[in-house]
């Protein structure tokens, strides 16, 4: 497992752009674990997205690392427990 958050470039819909440690090649799955603020009681909760990386973008100004870009197509949405159920 990649822990890639302090790597993260960009987050949307259809996918992300992060730098992770490793090398990592065209059409590796991947899946992504985000947790969503409590701050934001409509949104809360854990998303996991599963894709697979799309390709290689060159290292940025930011990083030496090269980024990866990865398409995601499924997605699970967990809410939290009701602490009032526990």
């Amino acid at each position: 497992m990649l822990n890639v958050a302090q790597g993260l470039r960009d987050v949307s819909c259809t996918g992300v752009l992060f730098l992770p440690e490793v090398t990592l090649l065209r059409d590796t799955p991947i899946e992504m674990m985000l947790e969503l603020p409590a701050e934001m009681p409509a949104s809360r909760g854990m998303l996991i997205r599963r894709g697979r990386i799309v390709r290689e973008a060159g290292p940025s100004s930011l990083s030496d690392r090269p980024g990866y870009a990865a398409a995601a197509f499924e997605r699970v949405y967990w809410l939290p427990p009701d602490p009032r159920r526990i």
